[in-house]
């Protein structure tokens, strides 16, 4: 009975420092992104971050949102078992046509799939691919 009682106060001590530490990881997350708030208020661009991901084709590189600089990029993380993502896919493959002329990138990023799948997904939702 004793061993149980320790037992179960470990527990709940273990339980209650996981959830300062959330907190605490919260607080330095919204610290983070609080100048982008500032940067929206102002009504000035935040510079994007560094980010550079694999291309579909494993031979074409890699893309670097730097070489976006200057369009207006919508970045979409989807998977191709995501109902939503099946959903909004039309939707944005639209946007981008018709707004590419003004500079608008619609820049999808595939998040859990092997790249058949991702190629399948776009292939059946008719997505434009640049490869």
């Amino acid at each position: 009975m004793k061993v149980a009682k320790v037992a179960l106060q470990t527990a709940a001590v273990g339980l209650v420092r996981l959830l300062i530490g959330l907190l605490g990881w919260q607080v330095v997350q919204r610290e983070r992104g609080r100048h982008l708030v500032a940067n929206i208020h102002s009504r000035t661009r935040p510079p994007a971050p560094a980010l550079e991901l694999e291309r579909l084709r494993a031979d074409a590189g890699r893309l670097s949102l730097t070489s976006m600089r200057g369009k207006i990029v919508v970045l979409n993380f989807w998977a191709s078992w995501c109902q939503p993502c099946k959903d909004e896919s039309s939707l944005l493959e639209k946007t981008w046509q018709d707004n590419r002329t003004r500079g608008v990138v619609v820049l999808d990023v595939d998040a859990w799939d092997l790249r058949a799948d991702a190629r399948s997904f776009a292939e059946r939702y008719k997505l434009t691919v640049r490869w």
